[in-house]
């Protein structure tokens, strides 16, 4: 394979080849007030931030636009998964923090089932091809779609410490929620994948199981509690 641009480098380490050039992918994005940073700094050494990056960079993100109803322009909001944020001012820039757990409290699945939980369907899937192939970047770069990291979101929902008290004294009740968000995206990767998925090179599924210190739960907790899920969205990518 001619490796005449990023995407066939990731392409061919993908096929576990040795490769001319290493592939390499940012994986990170700068926050407004880092990228002026960024900018000022690479800008004193004669560098574009914007053109290094792009023209470094292998890999390139992808999904459909969401299209469902977007929280208001304000200090405090309600996201996705129906929790409350706070934007707070530190000086240099901004940061989103967690005002309340909307699922903090919950002892049932039952209590689960009745959440209003978001809709795979708010996205626009019909424009999600034209998208992708009005964009330059997916001819030479790798594809990437983010798909899904459920562990961390029930975190997010629940608040870390009752989280992980629940793997243990409440598990079915972890397994109910990981079942919702792990059905979420689902769904929404597989309606991607029919839409454009000869367009896309990665399907990214990522989570938070550690800390500096160690592992946030057992191994054997993961095995019987996450695991399965990680490998129904495994399965959900090699099959679309």
């Amino acid at each position: 394979m001619s490796e005449s641009n990023a995407k066939q480098r990731v392409l061919t380490a993908f096929s576990h080849r040795e490769s001319e050039l290493t592939p390499f992918g940012w994986g990170f994005g700068a926050t407004p007030e880092m990228g002026v940073v960024l900018d000022k700094f690479c800008a004193e050494k004669g560098i574009s931030w914007k053109k290094l990056r792009e023209v470094s960079g292998d890999i390139t993100g992808a999904g459909p636009d969401y299209i469902g109803v977007m929280p208001p322009d304000g200090n405090t909001f309600t996201g996705l998964w129906g929790i409350k944020l706070k934007k707070i001012n530190y000086g240099g820039g901004e940061y989103q923090e967690f005002v309340d757990f909307p699922l903090a409290g919950f002892e049932s699945p039952e209590q689960l089932d009745k959440y209003p939980w978001p809709d795979p369907l708010a996205y626009d899937y019909g424009n999600f091809r034209a998208k992708l192939l009005a964009n330059p970047l997916v001819k030479e770069k790798a594809v990437n779609m983010s798909s899904g990291n459920p562990f961390e979101i029930y975190c997010w929902m629940t608040g870390l410490e009752e989280a992980l008290v629940n793997t243990i004294t409440n598990p079915e009740l972890v397994k109910c929620a990981l079942a919702h968000i792990t059905g979420f995206f689902e769904k929404r990767m597989e309606l991607s994948m029919k839409e454009a998925g000869d367009l896309i090179d990665i399907v990214f599924i990522a989570d938070d199981l550690g800390s500096q210190n160690g592992l946030l739960i057992s191994r054997e907790s993961y095995g019987e509690i996450l695991q399965p899920f990680h490998r129904k969205l495994a399965s959900c990518a090699t099959r679309s």
